[in-house]
């Protein structure tokens, strides 16, 4: 039987995997609720990369097609918000009151990060980090776990895919060339 140590291994030695050389950092959040054992890796930039925040602990819910997820967003620069965010997805997520699944639309309430002006997550298929790394084969278990990405979107565009579906919205970023990673960046959709 597997342990939340064998999976929080598991998931570290993947990203350590597809990240080589990184510096990677555990941390906790202590200040609200939590799933047991919760903790989100802080992987540092190399390279003009950006930084990269990935859960540890969402794998525990599962959701109604049996997939376990883990959750990331990638920052131009360090800031605990980044924790705060993914200890609040994974509370929704096993709380089993909200689907978090991939093309979801998530309203976290403030900008994703101090001075943004996205202040939704898509809830999306990893394609900043390629397809192949987008899931972590658990040792000696049968447990998959998919890492899913948390894009940072506008209001504006939040309503667009609500009212067109992701797949307009998502077309509309090809189309614009969307800067993910700029913190000021313009919806890419009319108000």
């Amino acid at each position: 039987m597997l342990n939340h140590n064998d999976i929080e291994a598991a998931v570290r030695e993947r990203i350590e995997a597809v990240w080589p050389g990184r510096v990677v950092e555990p941390f906790v959040w202590a200040f609200g609720p939590s799933v047991p054992n919760f903790r989100v890796f802080r992987i540092a930039p190399s390279n003009g990369e950006p930084w990269l925040y990935v859960s540890c602990g969402a794998w525990q819910a599962v959701t109604r097609e049996a997939a376990r997820y883990e959750f990331f967003v990638l920052s131009p620069q360090e800031s605990p918000s980044h924790v705060e965010t993914l200890a609040m997805l994974t509370n929704f997520h096993a709380s089993g009151e909200y689907d978090v699944d991939p093309a979801k639309v998530i309203n976290i309430g403030r900008p994703w990060m101090d001075g943004a002006t996205c202040d939704h997550l898509l809830v999306s298929i990893p394609y900043p980090i390629g397809p192949e790394r987008e899931y972590v084969n658990v040792p000696n278990s049968s447990m998959t776990i998919r890492f899913l990405w948390l894009m940072p979107i506008t209001h504006d565009e939040a309503a667009f895919a609500h009212d067109h579906g992701i797949e307009a919205l998502e077309q509309k970023f090809e189309t614009a060339g969307v800067a993910y990673l700029d913190k000021k960046r313009k919806s890419v959709v009319a108000p």
